[in-house]
């Protein structure tokens, strides 16, 4: 199934008595994508691609005194990402297993792969939750020209998540 989004703002839009200054950024994203789905009694997958242009652009008028320029000398910055995802639901009698898999290329800070498992099952009033993933998240927009050029270069978050839950459903009257 394809879908596309498109952004468009003026997020720093200020307005400041001093007349010199004017921080009116404009900010655009336009982001295609395909899925697919996948889905019958015992098995449900997704997969897709996605593509993602970030831009940021500055006035044509820019008080170099007063308002922010870019590091890249222009009057633009801009970001692309790739990624490509696909995540599989098995059902069975005593168990679910979830198994998905990401892979992302920013043309900032480069890729990552990040994935996910999980066995979960409901039994009449009980259930049970047990998952492990690996997550990926750079930093947007403005942010990356922000840091001064002797400072360290910015690097993308990564985590790791475990998570473990049961439980038990004592009455039929709570949630």
């Amino acid at each position: 199934m394809p879908h596309i989004s498109n952004e468009w703002q003026k997020p720093w839009q200020v307005n400041i008595p001093e007349i010199n200054y004017s921080n009116n950024k404009v900010y655009q994203s336009l982001t295609p994508s395909i899925n697919a789905y996948y889905n019958n009694k015992n098995l449900q997958a997704v997969s897709g691609v996605e593509f993602k242009t970030d831009k940021l652009k500055l006035p044509s008028m820019v008080d170099t005194l007063y308002d922010e320029t870019f590091k890249n000398g222009k009057d633009l910055l801009s970001y692309t990402n790739f990624s490509a995802y696909s995540q599989v639901l098995w059902i069975s009698k005593y168990v679910n297993l979830n198994i998905g898999a990401r892979y992302d290329y920013s043309s900032e800070f480069g890729d990552a792969l990040t994935s996910r498992i999980g066995l979960t099952k409901l039994f009449k009033r009980y259930h049970f939750k047990l998952m492990g993933s690996k997550s990926f998240r750079t930093s947007g927009g403005i942010l990356p020209n922000r840091i001064p050029n002797n400072y360290p270069k910015l690097y993308p978050e990564s985590s790791i998540t475990l998570e473990f839950e049961n439980g038990y459903l004592i009455s039929k009257n709570t949630m």
